[in-house]
């Protein structure tokens, strides 16, 4: 029993507070790495936790807590409240709150050797992995291929799993393992079956190349893009040589994926992944003051494309061509695949524009809403795994509309996954579908409202599922947010927003909330920070039609100059602007 003693006179009101503190520094390694060489899942391998180094003990986490009660408290309450406080839909807010609690949970280790490490999903609801530890280790680069969450709230973690795919997974000749062995120093697993695809998964190691351009824009530190970009000219030199064999920007040959098979043949799930990561690429390139290179990738873009639309295009959505009798199982075909525009999703949430043509990708959108998106599922038999119950809403993972099923389609192609519905939901957004991509959440936090299943606790492969921290990509395509932190430039364009506009934002040192009010005669655009520091040296607003703008940084007019185009307008700020906890920038476009 824990007492508290106290005396209250008439009247009176006292609160008591308790404090619940651990401390578990033996944390092992406890699950089965058979990929690793090591056969007994019962080898403990010490890794310990990052908290190891700023506690001794439960009684020392007890005191930091007591200590520093009022901040704590304060500023939780400070980011649930700006967070909550804004005009966007509610089951938005939802889905994009709810899956951030995800890094706090069994998924997720932060070893005390500084490095950041996840399972797919826990144990629970789904399947495990050889009865011990969690679902599926570790740092699977096919699931965290969707995830966005991590790297939003905290950049320096997500950086350290960038950091271990980079310097200790890939290997010399380019490929990536999809799961890390624990300890660091054991033998990577290179040479073997890893499990779910049995080769290194192509899609993760594309995703791969698409973070890091996303990590350099995260941080403000240039060297590192720098280091990592000598990692990234090996793994791209890899596909464009061993899987784009004919030089034309198309993929042919086996296709390891997170579908846990290999799919054959020119696809554009994988192969939009490719386009954007050669996008990416292009643009680092030019960051790298190599040019030459930075073309080599564009031309080798454009060609794909190009190729993409023509070989698999069929009027309403693209395909997949494969040969049947070389390939007759774990292939889509002639399905629409609810995952068949994930490269594009990653365009759009890095600004890299169309990887295909705009048209049909805003026709595409629409043909996965249009036979995937169900009210029900009576009558559709969920194999191999049943994550819906019939009567509920949801979007199916492939749908084959006009016939053509393969007998042995690509695996889990009849299941619902939270991470793919909250990816199409962002394409939504990213292509103006606003209404869609609400309904959309609407659905799945309808399956997730606490009187079927937790709405802490999104399930794929086991509990509070990697892939569904996808959501955050929601909040920056409905406030058209981006924030680049190597050269302090942040733009807001909201695509869901009236005459009043209020939403959350973050970078790696600051968040806070930003507000647009539209009046006949003005536009009110208001960035308040309310915890760390917001470094600006430009903001990137919509295109208006006022001709004079003023701008005050804590209530003083500050000196700019302004830069035009026919979609935005860009106020260079003359000397930076540094927006404290507390402080505010206002900016007002006068008519």
């Amino acid at each position: 029993a824990v007492t508290a003693s106290l005396r209250l006179e008439p009247q009176e009101e006292k609160d008591i507070t308790f404090i619940l503190a651990w401390y578990f520094p033996n944390r092992y390694v406890s699950w089965g790495q058979w990929y690793s060489g090591i056969e007994d899942p019962k080898s403990l391998f010490w890794q310990g936790n990052a908290y190891n180094k700023r506690f001794a003990s439960a009684t020392a986490v007890a005191e930091y807590v007591r200590d520093n009660f009022a901040t704590l408290d304060s500023v939780t309450h400070r980011f649930r409240d700006t967070f909550f406080h804004s005009t966007l839909p509610y089951p938005l807010l939802d889905t994009v709150s709810s899956q951030a609690s995800i890094i706090r949970t069994p998924t997720c280790l932060w070893t005390e050797d500084g490095r950041f490490h996840a399972f797919e999903g826990c144990h629970g609801a789904s399947t495990g992995w050889q009865s011990t530890g969690g679902c599926c280790p570790m740092n699977c680069t096919h699931v965290f291929a969707y995830e966005m969450t991590l790297s939003a709230l905290f950049p320096n973690l997500e950086r350290s799993m960038r950091e271990t795919e980079l310097y200790h997974q890939l290997h010399s000749t380019g490929y990536l393992p999809h799961r890390v062995v624990l300890p660091m120093y054991l033998p990577r697993a290179w040479e073997r079956t890893i499990g779910g695809p049995d080769k290194p998964a192509l899609d993760g190691l594309l995703s791969m190349v698409l973070k890091v351009y996303r990590e350099h824009k995260r941080n403000p530190d240039a060297e590192w893009l720098k280091r990592a970009w000598k990692k990234v000219k090996v793994a791209m030199e890899h596909v464009m040589t061993l899987h784009d064999d004919e030089g034309d920007g198309v993929i042919r040959g086996e296709q390891p994926n997170t579908y846990d098979i290999s799919v054959f043949g020119p696809n554009t799930f994988i192969g939009t992944l490719y386009l954007a990561a050669l996008r990416a690429s292009e643009e680092m390139a030019y960051l790298q003051g190599d040019p030459e290179l930075a073309q080599k990738y564009h031309a080798r873009f454009e060609q794909g494309s190009q190729n993409y639309d023509e070989m698999l295009w069929k009027g309403e959505y693209w395909i997949q061509v494969y040969d049947p009798e070389k390939h007759p199982e774990q292939n889509y075909g002639q399905g629409c695949h609810s995952d068949h525009l994930f490269g594009q999703w990653w365009a759009h949430s890095l600004g890299l524009g169309y990887v295909l043509s705009k048209e049909h990708v805003h026709t595409a959108v629409r043909s996965i809403l249009k036979y995937n998106f169900r009210g029900n599922f009576v009558g559709h038999k969920q194999i191999p795994r049943v994550f819906v119950s019939d009567d509920e809403p949801g979007i199916v993972i492939c749908s084959w509309p006009h016939g053509g099923r393969p007998e042995i389609p690509t695996l889990y192609s009849d299941e619902i996954w939270t991470g793919i519905e909250y990816e199409v939901a962002g394409l939504c957004i990213f292509e103006g579908l606003i209404e869609e991509a609400v309904a959309i959440l609407r659905a799945v936090r309808s399956r997730y409202d606490g009187s079927r299943r937790s709405p802490w606790n999104d399930i794929e492969c086991g509990d509070h599922y990697a892939r569904a921290m996808s959501s955050w990509t929601l909040l920056e395509a409905a406030c058209g947010y981006r924030y680049d932190a190597s050269t302090a430039t942040m733009s807001i364009a909201p695509r869901i927003s009236g005459d009043s506009f209020r939403a959350f934002f973050i970078t790696a040192t600051a968040w806070g909330s930003a507000s647009i009010e539209s009046e006949p005669k003005a536009v009110t655009v208001r960035l308040e920070a309310q915890w760390g520091n917001l470094e600006l040296k430009s903001l990137a607003l919509p295109h208006t039609q006022q001709e004079r703008v003023v701008v005050w940084q804590d209530g003083e007019e500050i000196p700019y100059h302004l830069e035009t185009t026919q979609d935005a307008i860009t106020i260079h700020f003359t000397y930076g602007a540094q927006v404290a906890s507390g402080g505010s920038l206002e900016v007002r476009l006068l008519s």
